[in-house]
């Protein structure tokens, strides 16, 4: 099989001016590295067949409300329901959210907490710690 000196030289070239692309969004996120994102569980309780969880979260320079709307994304937490976000004077900011009683509901619990996080750290350029 014999390709041509043209095609060999066309794909070479498309494929070099391809990898210069990564180098300005990687020092995009080099900008935003002095600002931070937590969040972590902060208690459970069970009403009606479900465990009913809270979660605290905070952040620094940047958008923390942002956080909320990662919780009410199917594809990050498909077991939440009753979402309900909300900043409070004493204890900052608040997600409660409703899973399945049970170990499944548990692990569905877990698995959000940490997307949710991911995604935040992902879209602000934020580390988290």
């Amino acid at each position: 099989m014999q390709f041509s000196t043209l095609f060999l030289a066309g794909s070479s070239l498309a494929l070099a001016s391809a990898a210069a692309i990564d180098t300005r969004t990687a020092s995009n996120l080099e900008v935003k590295r002095d600002c931070l994102v937590n969040s972590a569980q902060a208690g459970v309780w069970h009403e009606w067949g479900l465990s009913r969880y809270r979660t605290k979260f905070s952040g620094a320079n940047t958008d923390i409300g942002a956080y909320c709307g990662y919780w009410k994304d199917v594809d990050l937490c498909g077991g939440a329901s009753n979402v309900q976000c909300w900043q409070d004077g004493t204890q900052g900011w608040i997600v409660d959210a409703s899973f399945v009683l049970g170990a499944g509901g548990d692990a569905q619990y877990s698995g959000c907490l940490s997307n949710t996080r991911n995604k935040w750290v992902t879209q602000s350029g934020c580390r988290t710690g």
